[in-house]
């Protein structure tokens, strides 16, 4: 699992630009909507406040591996990646992916147990892990798969919440629903639903930046 998340960090590390860097405000107001539609619980809105605002320590002492992590984001990525709408929805991808593989293997139940901390009750429905998890062999996570199938209805329904309170615009959310087509997906690649939208928000809130690197 930690080099899920460590694949995951290394990608947006080395993100080269980022222009839409949210108000504390902005920030506050995203999560709070995210509660009221339960996608994220209290304890996940505080916990994401307090990550980024370098005040966690009580999640240091409850997850020590997990704050670990935290502070490598915190030293790599920069504060405008931090403040916006693609971290917001990469910290679900998180939990969504702990809530996905924690169902799925008995070894990962603790990580399952923290997801279920920091998500809200529309979070919870039934998806279905394909192929055997190695927590010692990290190339294992490659041949595993997520069946869509299942949970296809939930995705639809989070993305039209999602576009609602302007987590994602219109173009992520269409990209969303074509997304939404495949019955399945490897982990290693796709990660999950949230990922997907944090990648894809990132990629049209910088367009006119990464555009031009490519000169």
């Amino acid at each position: 699992m930690k080099n899920i998340f460590s694949l995951l960090l290394f990608i947006l590390s080395f993100a080269p630009s980022f222009a839409q860097k949210l108000t504390d405000k902005q920030i506050e107001g995203y999560l709070e909507a995210l509660k009221k539609e339960e996608i994220i619980t209290e304890f996940g809105k505080d916990t994401y406040l307090k990550i980024i605002n370098k005040e966690d320590k009580t999640f240091q002492q409850r997850f020590g591996s997990i704050h670990a992590i935290s502070q490598f984001t915190k030293n790599q990525v920069p504060e405008s990646l931090f403040k916006s709408r693609t971290s917001i929805l990469g910290f679900l991808g998180v939990f969504e992916l702990m809530r996905n593989i924690g169902s799925g293997a008995d070894e990962l139940v603790r990580l399952r147990e923290l997801s279920e901390k920091m998500l809200g009750d529309n979070m919870f429905f039934k998806t279905e892990i394909e192929g055997d998890i190695k927590l010692n062999n990290p190339f294992s996570f490659l041949v595993i798969e997520q069946n869509l199938r299942p949970s296809k209805d939930k995705y639809r329904e989070l993305a039209t919440k999602l576009k609602a309170i302007n987590l994602i615009d219109e173009k992520v959310y269409d990209e969303l629903i074509v997304w939404l087509k495949k019955d399945q997906i490897k982990i290693i690649k796709d990660f999950g639903f949230f990922v997907y939208a944090a990648r894809q928000t990132y990629f049209y809130d910088n367009y006119t930046a990464l555009k031009a690197t490519q000169f």
